[in-house]
């Protein structure tokens, strides 16, 4: 184990929840750098729960299954990360072409 992990955990514990979420994020950098994947994974899902369109998270959560080798799960957790998106997406355009229809910008 990496102590400069601990550290930033230890660090994100006593820090306001903004920065404390930073410092739990780079604690999870650190451990995909360190090559401890599930460590890393554990560490970014509750980021991804309160922030599940973040883009670093997401990037940083495949990036964990990419070094591993891991292609099926890297495949599954984009997959399962679009079909979570895509209602919300649908709702989103469905809104805009409306809009377009009833002569709105």
């Amino acid at each position: 184990m990496d102590p400069a992990i601990d550290t930033l955990l230890n660090a994100a514990k006593s820090a306001y929840p903004t920065l404390g979420g930073q410092l739990t994020f780079e604690a999870a950098r650190k451990a995909t750098e360190a090559k401890e994947y599930a460590r890393a994974r554990e560490l970014i899902t509750p980021l991804l729960r309160n922030q599940p369109y973040n883009a670093e998270y997401l990037a940083a959560m495949g990036d964990t299954y990419a070094r591993e080798g891991d292609d099926k799960s890297l495949r599954d957790f984009y997959v399962a990360q679009i079909q979570a998106s895509a209602p919300q997406t649908c709702r989103r355009m469905r809104r805009r072409h409306a809009s377009r229809r009833c002569g709105a910008a």
